[in-house]
């Protein structure tokens, strides 16, 4: 009981300066070091490398928007507009539209603040220890390598001692396409994520 006490009390701590503090020019610089240049713009033809080369007056600016709508807790309706453009699969038939994958394109300016969004919420998760120690997907330092070579030791553990190990390989046909996105923002309140991150990650979705 006083194990889930103090843990509850972190997670209020944690939250409370990750979920309503406004956004440093630290948290800017460091998104924009990130980001990957030569990707196509979105409808407002912002690029990567635009961002990239602003100065300081224009980053002052930039941060004074993401502040301005993460206090709003809405996104703008131009940053959650994308320009969809169809691939078609190698060796798919044309005519067949699940033949197509389509790619959206969206402002760089909204991915630079889902960006900051997203290392806040990352390290709200990871400092109350809400990540799966077994998940290595969307974790940092964690690859499929770690996923097989856990799988190859169970097996050799298995047929030492003379046993069976199991194994169920899942893919799941239009994963992100058919995720309960409802039940998903349940999850996150489950997990204590609240106010200005549920806002902006509900938007997101």
């Amino acid at each position: 009981m006083r194990r889930l006490k103090k843990a509850l009390e972190r997670r209020m701590i944690v939250s409370n300066r990750t979920f309503k503090i406004e956004f440093t020019a630290i948290e800017l610089d460091t998104t924009l070091q990130k980001g990957k240049p030569g990707k196509a713009p979105g409808l407002d033809g912002v690029t990567q490398e635009m961002l990239s080369h602003l100065g300081p007056r224009a980053k002052d600016t930039l941060l004074n928007l993401f502040n301005r709508t993460w206090k709003s807790e809405e996104l703008p309706r131009a940053w959650r507009t994308a320009v969809l453009v169809p691939i078609l699969k190698k060796g798919k038939c044309a005519t067949a539209t699940e033949s197509y994958l389509p790619i959206s394109f969206i402002s760089v300016i909204s991915k630079t603040m889902e960006h900051m969004v997203n290392a806040r919420l990352y390290h709200y998760l990871e400092q109350c220890a809400c990540l799966d120690e077994s998940q290595s997907g969307f974790q940092k330092h964690r690859t499929t390598v770690d996923q097989l070579v856990g799988f190859t030791q169970s097996v050799i553990n298995a047929l030492q001692a003379k046993t069976h190990t199991v194994a169920v390989f899942v893919d799941l046909e239009k994963a992100y396409d058919l995720v309960w996105r409802t039940r998903l923002t349940v999850r996150l309140q489950e997990h204590g994520i609240t106010g200005r991150m549920y806002s902006c990650s509900r938007h997101s979705l």
